[in-house]
């Protein structure tokens, strides 16, 4: 499976590390994949080996493609941090994703062919089977039937989806920082922080703690990630419209 080459980030493990640079084996080619020294962002002094283990399943970005020798040539510079576990994050969900189909299918009775017919259908559908799964986790029946199951796969699992991912708690947080002028300013940021800290609803729950004053943290944990999301951007824009009610200056 080739990849698209332009601003693309794949998840690739260490499999031998050489002078010139190492050998890379990805679930998102199939051929050779290699990384050169030179686009390895080392320090003054530093080896391969300084940054790069064995094993070590990282993400890299496609520089070229040599078809003939089924060769992919990778890049590890202009890589952020956030892009990095951003990636490997969704790379771990697919997996859960595609364990959880299997048990569904297996429960359901079907051939295991069945799980990949199905993943082919959400990734045409949501762009990736974890990202179905929690569009029917969102929407129900609505996301369900645009995978167009097999009658005794749908029960299956959606009751799969709802033991293992209602169980889960999604995290949004923002970070603002306010400023109070008066002498009781201290204590109005507070009486705001136990006013959110105190709000929850149903499987949600509200939290505003201090960083370091004037920063403050706003967390929101739910069951359902768009929840947790739309959540967290409310409860944003309330505190800054009460801080500013006070006489707070906010920026986030």
């Amino acid at each position: 499976m080739s990849v698209h080459l332009k601003e693309e980030r794949i998840v690739a493990e260490v499999v031998e590390l050489g002078e010139f640079g190492a050998a890379l084996e990805s679930e998102d080619y199939q051929g050779e994949v290699f990384l050169h020294v030179s686009e390895v962002p080392l320090k003054r002094e530093q080896r391969l080996t300084d940054v790069l283990r064995k094993n070590q399943v990282i993400v890299v970005k496609p520089l070229k493609e040599d078809k003939t020798a089924n060769r992919l040539f990778v890049s590890l510079k202009g890589i952020t941090k956030s892009e990095a576990k951003s990636k490997l994050r969704a790379r771990k969900e697919e997996k859960s994703a595609r364990v959880m189909l299997k048990k569904a299918v297996e429960a359901s009775g079907l051939p295991l062919s069945m799980a990949e017919e199905v993943e082919a259908t959400a990734v045409e559908k949501f762009g990736s089977l974890s990202e179905a799964f929690r569009s029917i986790i969102e929407t129900g029946d609505k996301a369900l039937a645009k995978l167009h199951l097999p009658v005794e796969l749908s029960p299956a699992l959606k009751l799969r989806l709802e033991s293992e991912l209602l169980k889960r708690r999604y995290v949004e947080k923002r970070r603002i920082e306010v400023f109070f002028t008066d002498p009781d300013g201290v204590e109005k940021l507070r009486a705001i922080g136990r006013k959110y800290a105190e709000d929850k609803k149903g499987q949600s729950s509200v939290t505003v703690r201090t960083i370091s004053s004037p920063r403050y943290e706003i967390v929101v944990e739910s069951k359902r990630p768009k929840k947790a999301e739309a959540m967290a951007e409310e409860i944003v824009e309330k505190v800054i419209a009460e801080a500013k009610s006070l006489g707070g200056n906010v920026r986030t």
